[in-house]
C-alpha cells in the first residue's frame, strides 16, 4: 500500500514534452494532503469499529446473563405464586371457621340485645304516656291563660282607642305628651297581641 511519503519522494524524469515541475508539485501536494487526510479518516473508522467490536461482545456476554437473571427470576416467581396460593386456601378455609363462630356469636348476642330493648320500650311507653297525659294538661291550663291575657290585652288597647278619639283638637295639643304616651302604649299592646295570636295559632 503507498503510503503519504512515497507521494512526496515521487521523482519523475523530464523530457522536452514533459508536464510542467510546478504544475506537477502542486498535484502532488494536493494528493499528499488528501491521501494523509483519507488514511486517518479510515484509522478512526478502524478505531471505531473495535470499539463497536468490544460492545457488541460485551452486549452478547450481558445477554446471555439476562438470560440467566431472567430465568431464575421466572423459576422464583413461579415458586412465590404456589406458595402464596397455598397459603391463601389455608387462610381462607380458617377465615371462614371463624367466621362461622362469630356470626352464631354476633346472632345469640342479638337476640339478647332485642329482648332487652323490647322489654325497656314497652316501659319506656307506659311511662311515656303517662307523661304524655299530663304535659296535654297543662298545655290546655297554659293555653287557658294565654287566651284570658290576651282578651285583657285586647280590652285595654280598645279603652285606649276610645279615650284617644273622645279628645278634642284642643285637649289635644294640651296633652300631646299624653297622647304619645297612650299611641307608644297601643303599639306596644298591638305588637304583643299580634306575637301571642301568632304563637297560639302556631299551637
Amino acid at each position: 500500500m503507498m503510503k503519504p511519503e512515497d507521494i512526496t519522494n515521487q521523482r519523475f524524469e523530464k523530457s522536452a514534452k514533459g508536464y510542467k515541475t510546478e504544475e506537477v508539485d502542486e498535484f502532488l501536494d494536493r494528493v499528499f494532503s488528501d491521501y494523509v487526510k483519507l488514511q486517518q479518516d479510515n484509522a478512526d473508522l478502524e478505531h471505531k469499529l473495535e470499539v463497536l467490536a468490544d460492545k457488541l461482545e460485551e452486549y452478547r456476554e450481558s445477554e446471555e446473563s439476562l438470560k440467566s437473571v431472567l430465568i431464575g427470576a421466572q423459576k422464583l416467581g413461579d415458586s412465590i405464586v404456589r406458595e402464596a396460593r397455598a397459603k391463601a386456601e389455608v387462610m381462607t378455609q380458617e377465615a371462614g371457621t371463624k367466621a362461622s363462630s362469630i356470626i352464631s356469636d354476633a346472632e345469640t348476642r342479638a337476640e339478647i340485645i332485642v329482648s332487652d330493648a323490647r322489654n325497656s320500650a314497652e316501659n319506656m311507653l307506659g311511662n311515656t304516656e303517662q307523661e304524655l297525659k299530663k304535659e296535654r294538661e297543662t298545655l290546655d291550663s297554659l293555653n287557658d291563660e294565654v287566651k284570658r291575657f290576651k282578651n285583657n290585652l285586647l280590652d285595654m288597647y280598645r279603652q285606649h282607642l276610645e279615650l284617644i278619639s273622645k279628645l278634642t283638637d284642643e285637649e289635644t295639643e294640651e296633652n300631646i305628651d299624653i297622647a304619645e304616651e297612650v299611641s307608644e302604649d297601643s303599639e306596644q299592646y298591638e305588637v304583643a297581641a299580634e306575637s301571642i295570636s301568632g304563637e297560639e295559632s302556631a299551637q
